[in-house]
């Protein structure tokens, strides 16, 4: 007999948790889908313990991207997309708010920004404990505060290294070389092109124009997609440089 009443009592107990556990609720904005729900874990004397669960996913078939400005990048908040707050914690540690981040990408805009991504279709998940007064609930709200967009829609600063270096093919006679990324002793920035056995170096003139080294006459201009050079020589013929 007292193992039915241990039984039963375990399992009103268990019930009681289960009943303490919220719908599932979202937001929407831009392409991003917000999730949150909370869970009982543990009654405790002067305070409830919850398991605070969010999901954030991009429900569009391209990558959404968004800034963080320059010397945000170890603020959780500043470096988040997203965040739900508890707003009737307990205790002085207690996690007031659970920030979700994108994936931290190589893209750095021309005001020194840092580019985040998030990809379709891949949730990020993330789960935080938090405690609240006891007898209630977790208050929460959520919020999606950054604005994302392609990357287009950013100024983007493709001359870096990660963008420069590597092989490239020439649309006029279809020929492939390599170009890599340098720096002088003044911080310049110089391009090296690495074809048939032979160097050249194109010296950074400003305006993403690169002149060559040995003969100004031969020159190069960045594209502002980043993905090509204007190449034009001395006789006059121009090409195209695009990275393989």
């Amino acid at each position: 007999m007292k193992n039915y009443l241990l039984l039963a009592f375990v399992g009103l107990f268990m019930g009681s948790l289960q009943a303490q556990q919220s719908d599932e609720l979202s937001i929407q904005k831009d392409g991003i889908q917000y999730s949150y729900q909370y869970k009982m874990l543990e009654k405790k004397k002067k305070k409830d313990q919850y398991l605070i669960r969010s999901k954030l996913e991009n429900v569009t078939n391209e990558s959404l991207y968004y800034e963080v400005p320059a010397g945000d990048l170890l603020d959780m908040e500043e470096e988040g997309l997203a965040v739900v707050r508890i707003h009737n914690t307990k205790g002085l540690f207690a996690n007031r708010g659970s920030w979700t981040l994108g994936e931290k990408t190589n893209y750095k805009t021309k005001s020194g920004g840092t580019i985040y991504e998030v990809r379709p279709h891949s949730p990020i998940s993330k789960e935080i404990k938090s405690s609240v007064v006891k007898g209630k609930t977790p208050e929460m709200t959520a919020e999606i505060y950054k604005q994302v967009g392609p990357l287009s829609n950013f100024d983007i600063d493709f001359m870096q290294p990660e963008f420069i270096n590597g092989n490239w093919t020439a649309n006029c006679g279809n020929f492939s070389f390599q170009l890599s990324f340098n720096r002088d002793t003044l911080n310049n920035i110089e391009l090296t092109q690495l074809v048939n056995n032979r160097s050249y170096t194109y010296i950074h003139r400003g305006n993403q124009r690169f002149e060559r080294a040995d003969n100004p006459s031969y020159f190069i201009l960045f594209a502002a997609d980043g993905k090509s050079f204007q190449y034009t020589a001395e006789d006059g013929p121009v090409c195209s440089w695009r990275k393989n």
